[in-house]
């Protein structure tokens, strides 16, 4: 069995807190810090020239990441200003031979204004080929919504499973298309701030989980797409292991 993380240096193995020099708040600054790298990723400032998000990596511990970032946004409130992540390295491996894929999350939003709209979501991408050069699909799994935001989706307001139960946390899972990537959202009934399971079973639940197999898993990451208001998102932890 082989897991499919980078060997963890010695000197991360214990805790220690990051320095103020590795906040990020250039459009698409970021950071690696093996088995992880953070991105602000502020790809949809265009629609808020004048907004501003910062993301902060401040503790390792281990495989697992704590991270912050905070953010005032005003423009559309239906377009996605950033998607701020912790993305995981990992060399590309096909779906039937990934057995398991532990991973856990703890966090909260502070700071909330009554205008925020914004989600806290998984969001993983296959291809056919390991190069990962041209997405086939695209499974997210959003745990937490504030505001009127729609997953993109066929019919929002039909599901293609109304009740999909993973870790003890219940989901409705629907399906759309971006270009030519099937798209799968999972989401939670009720928000929660504590995840803690085996992401797997994201894929396995799938109508089309049996035309994945041959397909690659080559990105996954975890954050959280603001569109509007201000807040800050604090991960107290965060880890992800793919095993094959």
């Amino acid at each position: 069995m082989k897991i499919l993380v980078p060997a963890i240096p010695l000197a991360l193995v214990v805790t220690f807190s990051l320095t103020a020099a590795q906040r990020l708040c250039g459009q698409y600054d970021e950071i690696v810090l093996p088995p992880y790298t953070v991105y602000n990723n502020l790809w949809g400032q265009g629609d808020d020239p004048n907004g501003i998000q910062c993301t902060e990596a401040t503790r390792i511990l281990d495989k697992a990441i704590a991270w912050t970032t905070d953010f005032n946004w005003a423009g559309n409130p239906n377009q996605a200003k950033s998607f701020a992540i912790v993305a995981l390295s990992f060399t590309p491996v096909q779906m039937s031979q990934v057995t398991s894929m532990p991973t856990e999350i703890e966090y909260e939003y502070e700071s909330v204004d009554k205008t925020l709209v914004a989600n806290v979501a998984y969001d993983m991408f296959l291809s056919s080929s390991s190069d990962g050069e041209t997405y086939t699909y695209e499974v997210k799994v959003w745990l937490t919504t504030f505001g009127i935001i729609a997953p993109f989706v066929e019919d929002p307001m039909n599901p293609i499973l109304a009740n999909v139960t993973v870790a003890g946390v219940n989901f409705k899972l629907y399906r759309g298309m971006d270009s030519n990537v099937t798209v799968f959202t999972y989401v939670a009934t009720a928000n929660i701030n504590r995840f803690n399971g085996d992401f797997k079973e994201f894929f396995t639940n799938l109508p089309d989980a049996k035309r994945l197999n041959d397909q690659y898993l080559v990105d996954a990451m975890a954050g959280t797409e603001p569109s509007h208001g201000k807040a800050k998102l604090i991960v107290s932890k965060y880890s992800l292991a793919i095993i094959s």
